[in-house]
């Protein structure tokens, strides 16, 4: 009888361990995600104009915050037409609203992209080789390219790919999931002003 009892609690431990990372990973990447925005806004610290102009030239020698916005979401749906392509079990779709936060003493913003979602994951490990290889195929557009794994296993993965400034997190567990942030970047509005 107590064998018995042990084949039925293996199971049983083997998702609640799975579950926790999960919980886990989310927790974390939350933590990140909120530690970021928290350094990025300037929660209300009003600074002199003087010093926002002085903070603001390092950004003037970039394209303006338009154009980061149109080429981090025209490489997330290029992006995401690959892997449809590659792996056509996968039908992308734009989930949760896009929005920006300001860069601390600057009048620089950062979008943060809308979620690209296939609401099934990335099946097996080969096809998910080859997923994380387009999608840094098509972050290398944007700039040299740097890969971090936030969580890496056989059934979920989540990844960040830095290139050229811009942040892009490619991950699949319940759902395969490609978002994106720009670098701070001055509106077209500040930058047609006069430094």
């Amino acid at each position: 009888m107590a064998s018995g009892r042990r084949l039925w609690f293996k199971p049983v431990l083997t998702v609640c361990a799975v579950l926790v990372a999960i919980a886990a990973v989310l927790g974390i990447g939350m933590f990140v995600l909120d530690q970021s925005l928290e350094s990025g806004p300037t929660n209300g610290n009003q600074m002199p104009d003087e010093t926002i102009a002085l903070n603001d030239a390092r950004f003037r020698g970039e394209p303006s915050y338009e154009a980061a916005v149109r080429e981090l979401n025209a490489v997330l749906v290029s992006t995401s037409d690959a892997l449809a392509d590659a792996l056509p079990y996968l039908t992308f779709e734009w989930k949760r609203e896009s929005t920006f936060v300001s860069c601390d003493g600057t009048s620089a913003h950062s979008y943060l992209a809308a979620n690209r979602v296939a609401d099934a994951p990335v099946a097996a490990h080969d096809d998910w080789v080859r997923a994380l290889k387009i999608v840094a195929d098509h972050a290398a557009s944007l700039g040299p390219v740097d890969t971090g794994s936030l969580h890496e296993n056989t059934s979920v993965h989540d990844t960040v790919i830095s290139a050229g400034g811009f942040s892009i997190q490619f991950g699949s567990g319940k759902a395969t999931v490609l978002s994106g942030r720009t670098p701070c970047r001055l509106p077209q509005a500040v930058l047609d002003q006069a430094p």
